[in-house]
Order: structure tokens, then sequence, then C-alpha cells
């Protein structure tokens, strides 16, 4: 079955399959917004995230060694104002002023000219990452039983 099928009975089925993916899409944003004042600091940062991960050195980093405090450098690929300003269409000078407060927070870093997220951020962070994660696998129950039932 393709995407656009899988969609469809999704969206077919509302009344059982779309209150609780709302509720896990809520349950994610509220646990953001304990960490980010509005949702374009998040996109912000999660543009410079989805970049470092991009390189595979990103992926090879343990979340018990990120949390342990054995990694002093996330690793991976970096990026830049004008990349999020035109990937994120947010305007430049915006997300300059969110770049400046993340990397004052302690969010993000620069090296060598470019944005990385930090490990502080990431040890932080790690709350949000798990609510992520249970909402993901929530999510997958509720297409999973809608698979079963069709």
């Amino acid at each position: 079955m393709d995407l656009t099928e899988e969609v469809e009975r999704l969206v077919s089925d509302y009344p059982r399959t779309g209150p609780p993916i709302v509720a896990e899409v809520l349950a994610v944003l509220l646990k953001a917004r304990e960490h980010f004042c509005d949702l374009e600091d998040w996109t912000v940062f999660l543009a410079v995230l989805t970049r470092a991960q991009s390189a595979g050195a990103f992926g090879a980093v343990s979340r018990g060694d990120l949390l342990a405090g054995k990694i002093a450098e996330l690793p991976g690929g970096g990026t830049n104002v004008r990349s999020i300003s035109e990937s994120c269409r947010i305007p430049r000078e915006t997300v300059r002023r969110k770049v400046a407060a993340m990397v004052a927070r302690g969010f993000l870093e620069r090296r060598g000219g470019r944005l990385y997220p930090t490990v502080g951020a990431m040890q932080a962070l790690d709350p949000l990452r798990m609510q992520i994660y249970a909402s993901a696998a929530r999510v997958w129950q509720v297409v999973d039983r809608t698979r079963r039932q069709s």
C-alpha cells in the first residue's frame, strides 16, 4: 500500500484515528513549549539539528553516552542563518535573532562559521526527544490497528 492510500485510510476512519493522532501532536508541542518560547524557535533549532543529523557520524552518538557526559562535541553537518531562513521560510533577521538567543542559552554553537546543536541542548531536550518517540509509537499503534481492521 502506498502512502496516499495509507493517508486515505486514516482520514476515512477519522473518528477513531484523528483524536489519538491529534492528541500526540499536542503532547509533543506541549513538551516543546517547556524548552522553546515559540514555534519559530523550535523550527530554527530543528533545522540546525536536521542538518547535523544528516551526517552519518551524528547517528553513531549513543543516547547513553550523551546523557552520561561522555560526548564533548556533537559531530555532524553544520548550517547557517541564510540556509535556515530559506529552508524554513522565516525572515533572515528573525532567524538571526533566534540563533543569537539560542547561542546565548547554550542550545546552539558556532564552529567555523557554521551552527551546530550543543551537547547541553541535547541533554536538556532529552525529555522532548522521548516524548517524540513515545508519540510516534502511539501513532504507529493507531496506524497498525487501522491496517488490521480493514
